[in-house]
């Protein structure tokens, strides 16, 4: 918290608005010491070989029968049977399901919460904001399992907030806590990509009789929706795989990935074995997709030029 405290110090003693006024494409430089460039090759190819080798065995591990997947050091045949198995059977699909459904639920409840808020937070500087801005980083501060214990103690009785209702043991009550948990990390982004605004754009607009609301709609949401796009993606793949608040907070309507990797991990069945390969293929392939698309989508994004 002290460290959060302080780099928001720092942000709001200074502008740090980008100061080049045109794109420049990135410059590739030559090495041009024959030793130098092979030692840096060297080094490169071999963090690659460190990061990339684990992933490959586990995704080739994946198309592996159940009988060689411990016992083989490459498997001798491949197979889409753990795939099939995963995407056909009931149980073994549902917690990646769940997981998709409540992850997409969260992040989005949490970007609307955090893209009303920050704006606010950093339009009018008091003690109230300043409050409400530390609140957002709470999650960051307190461990996920005492996290959990407090969501249970709140709605594990009728809460006026939810409209009199017992969240404990219901459906909504995860989905809840994984939008708290995506909170900072969004706030913290966003956060930096609204104070990299330029507030010429702002103020031209103002100018020429624009609204708040029709500024913040086609003058600051294109120019933050890069990071909006980025961000959420970041948030989603971190929540397909939060363990912590899914032990404490998960029932039988809602069983996560997490709990059902961890479940056939404890289990001696080889047939379990290779469901949590096929499992953590399928969490790096969307995480994956989820970047690039976000990327993708992300790329070009800016603030409208034509007419106000």
């Amino acid at each position: 918290m002290a460290l959060i405290l302080l780099s928001q110090y720092y942000e709001a003693r200074g502008s740090y608005v980008g100061g080049a006024k045109a794109t420049a494409p990135i410059q590739l430089r030559k090495i041009c010491s024959p030793i130098g460039n092979a030692v840096l090759h060297f080094f490169a190819y071999l963090l690659v070989a460190i990061y990339a080798v684990p992933i490959a065995l586990v995704v080739l591990f994946s198309f592996a029968p159940a009988a060689s997947i411990g016992i083989e050091v490459i498997p001798s045949s491949l197979t889409l049977k753990n795939y099939a198995r995963v995407f056909t059977e009931g149980t073994a699909f549902l917690p990646f399901f769940n997981s998709i459904v409540m992850s997409l639920a969260a992040v989005s409840a949490a970007l609307v919460v955090t893209l009303f808020a920050v704006p606010v937070i950093l339009g009018r500087r008091s003690w109230l904001t300043r409050l409400l801005d530390i609140t957002f980083f709470l999650p960051w501060v307190v461990p996920s399992i005492l996290l959990a214990v407090g969501l249970i103690v709140t709605f594990d009785t009728p809460n006026p907030l939810v409209g009199n209702a017992v969240l404990l043991g219901g459906y909504w009550l995860l989905p809840i806590g994984y939008a708290i948990v995506a909170l900072p990390l969004m706030v913290r982004f966003l956060r930096a990509a609204f104070v990299g605004i330029d507030p010429a754009y702002n103020e031209a607009a103002r100018s020429m009789g624009a609204t708040g609301l029709y500024r913040y709609r086609r003058i600051i949401l294109p120019i933050v929706a890069p990071t909006v796009i980025l961000v959420a993606g970041m948030a989603f793949n971190d929540l397909l795989s939060e363990y912590p608040l899914s032990a404490f907070l998960y029932n039988v309507n809602n069983k996560p990935l997490p709990i059902a990797i961890v479940d056939s991990s404890l289990s001696v069945d080889p047939e379990q074995a290779a469901l949590n390969l096929v499992y953590v293929t399928l969490i790096m392939a969307f995480s994956l997709a989820i970047i690039l698309l976000a990327e993708r989508i992300g790329l070009g994004k800016g603030p409208e030029t034509t007419t106000l």
